[in-house]
């Protein structure tokens, strides 16, 4: 139970990085 829990949260913990990057490049 906790493995996949610890994988979602750190993917979760990616996407966000990847989002944020995406949003940032495209307001400048």
């Amino acid at each position: 139970m906790d493995a996949p829990y610890l994988c979602f949260s750190c993917s979760v913990e990616i996407h966000e990085k990847v989002i944020r990057a995406f949003i940032e490049k495209h307001m400048s």
